[in-house]
Order: structure tokens, then sequence, then C-alpha cells
């Protein structure tokens, strides 16, 4: 249940922090994904340090990939339409090819990258909600969407923390279908620009 109780806590921050990156205005928006890009960045670097004294083959792949995504994380700020689509898709695919070559290693740094990967591809496509990057969506599809995504984090949000003080034994079931409705959310923005 502690597992549970870390998990919610960790989803909860990550619902807040979702909504309000959906309410700052584009330049503050632009601005606060470049912040998390920076964490990322350093996790990264950290990840990087940490794999350095093994010297296998796996290691040489793992590294090769990390300096790649960390190129990719350092190419300027997105601040128009066609930065972020560009820059969008090359930090996916680095963070994916990063977590492909991780796969054989399992430790506490590989979830918190995974973690953080996710939780920077969620964030840089929510900012392509605000930057409008998908030109065959009408503006006003964009801003419906931007909503909706919103009312489905608060709507999220609103029911984890009375969930948790009532949850008692079916606590595992409230975990996962909080996880399921994050997932949810998460699928629904992607979607938009996949």
């Amino acid at each position: 249940m502690a597992d549970d109780t870390t998990f919610l806590k960790k989803l909860q921050g990550e619902i807040d922090e979702l909504i309000l990156q959906l309410n700052l205005g584009k330049a503050d928006a632009v601005d606060y994904v470049e912040k998390k890009k920076e964490s990322f960045k350093s996790l990264v670097d950290e990840a990087r340090e940490r794999i350095s004294g093994n010297e296998d083959g796996s290691s040489s792949s793992l590294k090769q990939k990390l300096d790649e995504l960390k190129l990719q994380l350092a190419l300027g700020r997105m601040e128009s339409r066609d930065a972020l689509e560009e820059q969008r898709g090359k930090i996916h695919s680095a963070i994916q090819d990063t977590q492909t070559a991780w796969e054989p290693v399992e430790d506490d740094l590989k979830t918190q990258f995974h973690d953080a990967g996710e939780s920077l591809q969620t964030k840089l496509d929510a900012l392509a909600l605000d930057l409008g990057i998908r030109r065959i969506v009408a503006e006003e599809e964009l801003k419906f969407q931007k909503e909706k995504v919103k009312a489905d984090l608060e709507d999220l949000q609103s029911k984890i923390e009375p969930a948790m003080e009532k949850a008692g034994d079916k606590f595992d079931d409230l975990a996962d279908d909080a996880k399921q409705a994050f997932d949810k959310v998460k699928h629904g923005l992607r979607s938009l620009f996949d």
C-alpha cells in the first residue's frame, strides 16, 4: 500500500504540473517546458556518469543513446510551431531509443528516467496544443481539445485525494484506475499529433 500511496502522490504531482502548464500563456508554457528539458538533461547527465564505469557493449550503446538524447535536449528553444514540431519528434524518438537501449538493465535510475521521460513527452504534447502545431486542426479544435484535456485532468485530480482518504483495502484498484485515467489523457493528447 505504501508503493500505491507513493505512486498516487507522484501521479497527483504530474497532474498538477500538467494543469499548471495548460493554464499558462504560450510564452510562459515555453519557459516551463524549457525548464523541464533542463531538469531532464540533468538526469541524462547523471545516468551517463553512472554507467561510465561499465565498459561492456550494452553500456556503450546506452551511452551513445544518452549522448544523442542530450544533444536533442540542448537544441534551442521551442518558441515556434516549426521548432517545436521538429524537436518534439526528435526528443520523443531519442527518449524511446534510450529506453530501448536500457532494456537489459533494471535499476532505480532506469525507472526514474522512464518516468521523467514520459513526463517530458507529455509536457511537449501539451505545449504543442499551445503552439497549435497541427496545422490541419483548426484553432478552435485545438482550444476545445486543450479545454477537454484540462477538464479531464481536473476531474481526475478532484477524485484522487478524497479517494485516497477512504480507499482502505481498495487502494490497489484506486491506483490502477488513476493510472488508467491518466494514461487515457496522455494517449488522447498524443493522438492529436500522430
